[in-house]
């Protein structure tokens, strides 16, 4: 996942790219907060990932923002059968980000 065009403000869209192995706007930070539940935090901004909005519709978009510790900014992982692992927002639409 990649911060488009390496922007720091809150609000800014996250889509899926090509690691390319140079940029922090590429580099998330996993932070367990107990309970099941973890933030990711950019490596560029300091900003988390939160589902815009607080959508729980299918497409919702995905952006960076300051931390204020709602639900849309709040993620559970669950390991699957083939080593990766399913990043469900804690939010309660039970979608998982794909």
């Amino acid at each position: 996942m990649t911060v488009v065009n390496n922007a720091t403000a809150d609000g800014s869209n996250i889509e899926q790219r090509t690691y390319n192995g140079t940029t922090n706007n590429q580099l998330w930070i996993v932070k367990n907060l107990g309970n099941g539940l973890v933030k990711i935090t950019n490596t560029q901004s300091g900003k988390v990932i939160q589902i815009a909005g607080a959508s729980t519709a299918n497409g919702a978009a995905l952006q960076i923002g300051t931390y204020n510790t709602l639900a849309n900014q709040h993620f559970s992982l669950s390991a699957t059968d083939n080593g990766y692992f399913r990043i469900t927002p804690s939010q309660n639409s039970g979608k998982p980000l794909t």
